[in-house]
């Protein structure tokens, strides 16, 4: 019985574990998924620019 017990309670310990990284990885991919939106939304304002300046030129 005790047996049982401490393999429950090691496979609690390794679920909860699993979860804070899950957690962890998330945040991190939501950082970087922010970063990228903005960088894109930054390129297609200058592209945009680009042409408009290109497009009075001619």
């Amino acid at each position: 019985m005790s047996l049982e017990l401490d393999v429950a309670d090691r496979i609690m310990a390794i679920e909860v574990a699993s979860e804070k990284r899950l957690a962890r990885k998330n945040k991190e991919l939501d950082k970087i998924n922010s970063w990228l939106m903005c960088s894109l939304v930054i390129i297609v304002f200058l592209l945009v620019k680009i042409v408009d300046l290109l497009s009075q030129r001619y």
